[in-house]
């Protein structure tokens, strides 16, 4: 029965009506949570009239077909593109690391003769003397004579191991591949701070000394005063590798190389360039060629050599109109960082002479 008492008859609300009476509230009893199930939506039946997706329906197999076909030709012409893609991009770079190698005859260097090495123990003995010397008298008879004295070197020493700290260990290197002179090498590894090296040089009396000036990475002036506009010229012991930033004064490739020139005790890279042809840029192909291809003393042939950078000793200038970090390489002294009576730009010169007219 409905508990909503029935509207009154009559407009002024004097007909009988059922008053709404006041009680308890009806007795639901427990109400279930209504579940809804998610519309379904209905699937026609294949192969019906009107189905136009029947499997036997010649359309919708060429549809299908036609889609199939669609995706493996998208899937192929991906990995087409792929591989045109790394085909291109080492063509790029092997045109980039090729436009500059040496033209000329295969030059042999001096590792690849039969010359007398040091021996590994004597060479390991004299660097643990050299790095622990207390004094100038430590270092008589073991220094190759240069522009620095015994007192200097020892005192470049003693600073080393008070700014650093003693090293960790010594490791024998062997023959360096020079072509110019025999040199040994050993390296200085350290706990902190860069290594160092220890470069051997065969005297005229048969002796081996250590090359100072190359364990100092000697540069004059210092390098890090080489960007000063007041410094702009001087001699470098320098890390090589072959760089692209043609700008400015230097920004015509076919005219320049360009090679960046790093030292481990300055922060600022430097960046060298030379005229393409002239006898500086021979010699720096030459260095260049020598970090991809090593000489195998026995074989006496060349072997690929995983390495970025070579050292060479240069000197630079900073021509006008130039940026601060600009330098014209005028001269490589040498092909490491080892100086001899003749600059190495002449040396390679002669001997590519000397090689034409065999």
């Amino acid at each position: 029965m409905s508990r909503i008492p029935p509207k009154p008859s009559g407009s002024g609300g004097s007909g009988n009506v059922q008053r709404r009476v006041v009680g308890s509230a009806p007795e639901l009893g427990k109400v279930s949570r209504v579940v809804t199930e998610p519309r379904r939506r209905r699937k026609r039946k294949r192969g019906g009239p009107g189905d136009s997706g029947s499997k036997n329906d010649p359309k919708q197999r060429g549809r299908r077909r036609k889609k199939r076909g669609s995706k493996v030709l998208t899937h192929w012409l991906i990995l087409i593109l792929s591989g045109a893609g790394l085909i291109f991009g080492g063509g790029v770079i092997w045109s980039i690391l090729s436009q500059d190698n040496l033209q000329s005859p295969g030059i042999i260097t001096t590792a690849a003769d039969d010359l007398p090495s040091l021996n590994s123990a004597t060479a390991l003995k004299m660097s643990e003397r050299f790095l622990n010397a207390e004094g100038p008298a430590d270092l008589e008879g073991i220094l190759r004579s240069g522009a620095m004295s015994p007192q200097q070197a020892f005192e470049y020493i003693r600073d080393t191991r008070e700014e650093g700290g003693r090293h960790k260990n010594l490791v024998w290197i062997g023959t360096v591949d020079s072509m110019s002179i025999p040199i040994e090498f050993v390296s200085v590894n350290y706990l902190t701070g860069p290594n160092r090296t220890i470069l051997f040089v065969q005297e005229s009396d048969g002796e081996w000394k250590i090359d100072f000036e190359a364990f100092a990475r000697h540069c004059v002036p210092d390098i890090r005063r080489l960007i000063d506009p007041a410094h702009g010229e001087g001699v470098a012991r320098v890390n090589v590798s072959r760089d692209n930033y043609y700008n400015d004064l230097f920004a015509d490739d076919n005219e320049w190389a360009c090679y960046l020139l790093t030292h481990p005790d300055s922060p600022v890279n430097l960046y060298g360039y030379c005229k393409r042809g002239t006898r500086v840029h021979w010699a720096m192909q030459a260095i260049e060629a020598r970090v991809y291809y090593h000489t195998d003393k026995k074989a006496r042939s060349y072997r690929p050599l995983h390495k970025r950078q070579s050292r060479a000793t240069l000197r630079i200038a900073r021509p006008a109109g130039a940026e601060i970090r600009q330098f014209e390489i005028l001269d490589v002294l040498a092909d490491d960082w080892v100086l001899t009576d003749t600059p190495f730009d002449i040396l390679l010169e002669e001997k590519l002479e000397n090689l034409s007219q065999s």
